[in-house]
């Protein structure tokens, strides 16, 4: 799974996800294309990130969604 992460973050920081992301496997990039498989969307996110989001009909998910998807895991 490729995940991308936009806006800001309210309970972990953005750099704790990703590492979160990274240990259960996942692989994080800085711009969303067709082979994201989900955007962690924070508050405020970019306009052109959510261009992007918007273009290529890609999954968002909150902070919550990320956790669920975590507890979920393998």
């Amino acid at each position: 799974m490729t995940f991308v992460f936009t806006g800001q973050l309210k309970v972990i920081g953005r750099e704790d996800a990703q590492a979160l992301v990274k240990r259960y496997g996942g692989k994080v990039t800085g711009q969303p294309s067709s082979k994201t498989t989900f955007v962690v969307l924070g508050d405020d996110a970019g306009p052109s990130k959510l261009r992007k989001i918007k273009e290529h009909a890609l999954k968002t998910i909150d902070e919550n969604g990320l956790f669920d998807l975590i507890r979920k895991a393998p």
